[in-house]
């Protein structure tokens, strides 16, 4: 039997608009994600990504989604999604490892498309999370040259904003090939989007 997922849902901080009506975002949210298809594509991602974290185990299996974080509001024409961005963070089990994994849904001409985001508890939208990636391992590389696969293994939102234009801090943990490294990271909102600081965490 299909399992019904009930979500919580959130506006990210950056998106940059006033939602008009969050009870029937949500409600139709809630049923495109519980369609039979979405459920089926989504465990599917989730495999598929958690081969990188724990690559013994053969099955993930989801405890629960987390909370669905509005980036684009969606937009509905006669009950069919025309536009909007998403991020839902799911809870998940894998053999004896739990965590928190992240899933983008973007529409397209196409349909719905989903990509992986970085695991844990990051606030940071989909375009940040690229660019702290991004600078991550290029400071990496200069001290692990000789690895070619690195990749983030965990967030941690360390000390959260107060408000939406406030500060925050994360730590971001990165696998290179085998040597675990973290980076504390400040993120500090300006008028043309989100600066941040990478700090080696010893």
């Amino acid at each position: 039997m299909k399992q019904m997922w009930l979500f919580v849902l959130t506006f990210g901080l950056m998106s940059g608009f006033v939602h008009a009506d969050e009870a029937s975002t949500m409600t139709k949210l809630g049923a495109l994600l519980n369609s039979k298809e979405m459920q089926s594509r989504i465990v599917a991602i989730l495999n598929a990504e958690e081969k990188k974290y724990t690559p013994t185990c053969k099955a993930v299996e989801v405890i629960k989604p987390d909370n669905i974080t509005v980036f684009e509001e969606p937009q509905w024409r006669k009950e069919v999604l025309t536009d909007g961005t998403w991020v839902v963070r799911f809870a998940i089990k894998a053999c004896e490892t739990t965590g928190m994994r992240s899933i983008l849904f973007r529409k397209q001409d196409a349909g719905v498309e989903m990509i992986s985001m970085v695991p844990g508890t990051t606030i940071t939208d989909p375009a940040l999370q690229i660019d702290v990636a991004r600078s991550f391992f290029m400071s990496a590389v200069r001290e692990f040259p000789e690895c070619k696969t690195p990749f983030i293994r965990e967030t941690i939102l360390n000390d959260p904003p107060n408000t939406a234009e406030g500060t925050w801090e994360e730590i971001w943990m990165a696998d290179l090939c085998g040597k675990r490294v973290g980076q504390l990271i400040k993120f500090v909102p300006t008028e043309d989007g989100t600066a941040f600081g990478l700090q080696l965490v010893e």
